[in-house]
């Protein structure tokens, strides 16, 4: 086959992975858009597992290091066809965030790059949008933005210098919301609504973003989400439980004949201490005590303590026998081999805290309790808010489900560590994110976007990580 190679690249969303060569065996993983895998035995002639049924899965291939997928319309040999070597330029990336990220401020989307009589008719107050935007790309200062619209506040309004990629524009919105979008005639992607994008460039006087399903977005109605630079601590070598992170910036207290007094220093925002694992009680506040002896008031921070026992399904569990420790009410992850602690963090559970008798957790936006097994786990997956169906969070990144919908996920959309924020699942930073979901079981294979763990396939779903949630 002409340009074949020892690899199989995905041309769509979802290019299944079966754990036998037929459509009707469920699927125990994918590749997504510009995503490759290894074929088995590096060739086509050791990969060959017969042939499919129709123009998208013209013959199946076996993949390493398990599985079959199909090639076709949607699965390619070809890595050096056009669309594929675009896609390949845009895809995913295997970095803390892996696409660009904004808030939609209401925005439609579009096929390819629109021609302003279309841009009139399809954008709400075209004219006026753009007369603002125009205006507050010549003020320096946020202030100075929000008296001509605070809606552009934290939008990117300069040129990006960049061409549009023509290779990619004929394809078109592949799937999601943006599809929807393009696709039924609906006026937006809803404000509030994210949207993950791989590229922006200029064209027509205007500069656009490119999505991770290939929609084309105007630039100036995203307001791009700053990377929290916030990430846990690595235990051992000198560093040992407890510790304590600094959700906001504190005081640095000390003992006094009053009770305590301010030493003058600071914690900074998002910092940690070691602690000597004493606690007093001065004028009926808690404090935590540091190893240089400052205090810290106790209500305030997160301090992850270890844990005498691990939870029983990991005393039956083989292999690394990983699993995570997770405080709801107050904040903190501690990651575990066994019995030894190798990572602390903060972390921000459900909003709603602990779950309540009588209603369910969506109801009050709680963390489910208890001990889970890791269940899936996807480089990035798109998920709805809890508030509307209508409102979507875009390929978000490192998820990992423990419990139906419920997962330990990237939150690029805020930076507040140690309390709740979700509606329900645990929030990481993007650093700790990245780093959590290539140390849990069962890693994600060489290439693959998403997999699952079921009973099913015994050895994974036996050593996947422990979710260990409690109060």
């Amino acid at each position: 086959m002409e340009g074949a190679t020892d690899q199989v690249f995905s041309k769509v969303r979802f290019l299944w992975i079966r754990p036998e060569p037929t459509a009707s065996a469920g699927w125990i993983g994918y590749l997504s858009l510009g995503d490759s895998a290894p074929l088995r035995g590096g060739s086509l002639k050791s990969a060959d597992a017969g042939p499919g049924r129709g123009a998208s899965c013209s013959r199946w291939v076996a993949i390493e290091p398990r599985g079959y997928v199909c090639i076709g319309d949607h699965g390619s040999l070809d890595g050096s066809h056009p669309d594929v070597v675009e896609l390949r330029k845009r895809r995913a990336k295997h970095t803390p965030l892996p696409y660009h990220y904004g808030e939609s401020l209401g925005t439609t989307v579009y096929v390819n790059v629109p021609p302003r009589r279309r841009q009139f008719f399809r954008e709400a107050a075209f004219d006026a949008h753009m007369a603002d935007v125009e205006q507050a790309r010549h003020v320096t200062t946020d202030q100075e933005v929000a008296a001509i619209n605070p809606a552009l506040v934290g939008v990117d309004l300069r040129p990006t210098g960049q061409p549009p990629p023509p290779s990619l524009l004929h394809l078109g919105p592949q799937s999601g919301p943006q599809k929807a979008a393009a696709k039924n005639g609906f006026p937006e992607v809803v404000g509030g609504s994210t949207v993950a994008y791989s590229y922006s460039f200029d064209a027509d006087d205007r500069s656009w973003v490119m999505t991770w399903d290939r929609g084309i977005i105007p630039k100036d109605r995203v307001r791009v989400f700053p990377q929290s630079a916030f990430h846990g601590v690595a235990l051992g070598d000198g560093i040992d439980l407890p510790i304590v992170f600094f959700r906001q910036a504190q005081p640095q207290l000390r003992r006094s004949a009053e009770g305590v007094a301010p030493t003058g220093g600071t914690w900074p925002r998002h910092s940690w201490a070691a602690l000597t694992g004493e606690t007093v009680e001065l004028a009926g506040d808690r404090y935590l005590v540091a190893e240089n002896g400052l205090l810290c008031r106790a209500s305030e921070v997160s301090a992850p303590r270890l844990r005498d026992e691990p939870p029983v399904a990991i005393q039956r569990a083989d292999g690394r026998r990983t699993w995570v420790d997770i405080s709801i009410t107050e904040g903190w992850l501690v990651a575990y081999e066994n019995r030894r602690p190798v990572y602390a963090t903060m972390v921000s559970p459900g909003r709603g805290g602990l779950p309540q008798a009588g209603k369910t957790l969506l109801e009050v936006a709680a963390t489910p309790v208890g001990d889970f097994g890791l269940t899936g786990k996807f480089h990035t997956a798109t998920m709805t808010s809890n508030f509307s169906a209508k409102v979507v969070h875009s390929e978000v990144p490192y998820t990992q489900n423990f419990s139906g919908p419920y997962a330990l996920h990237v939150a690029y959309w805020h930076d507040d560590w140690g309390v709740g924020k979700s509606g329900g699942c645990v929030n990481l930073s993007p650093i700790d994110g990245m780093r959590l979901f290539a140390w849990t079981e069962p890693r994600l294979p060489l290439g693959w976007h998403g997999m699952r763990a079921t009973q099913a396939d015994s050895a994974h779903y036996r050593s996947a990580t422990v979710v260990s949630i409690h109060r």
